[in-house]
């Protein structure tokens, strides 16, 4: 495997390890098992995604120009 793609695996490890903690609070909501507990809880968790799939994105991005600049300026 490349260092890359370690790096790249390890980011999303590390996602997976730290969305546990952004469950919302059933302390705040008192029943843990009420489904507006549940449905914030993972409106929590979409909208964690949404920032991620866009920070990817915008990741990529940079990666694309990276690599342009690096083919332009072997040409």
């Amino acid at each position: 495997m490349s260092k890359v793609a370690i790096k790249v695996l390890a980011f999303f490890y590390m996602i997976s390890i730290l969305t546990t903690a952004a469950e919302a609070c059933s302390m705040c909501f008192k029943d843990p098992h009420a489904p507006s507990t549940i449905a914030l809880q993972k409106s929590v968790l979409f909208l964690l995604g949404v920032v991620f799939l866009i920070f990817i994105a915008f990741l990529k991005f940079l990666w694309s120009f990276n690599r342009r600049s690096k083919l332009s300026a072997g040409a």
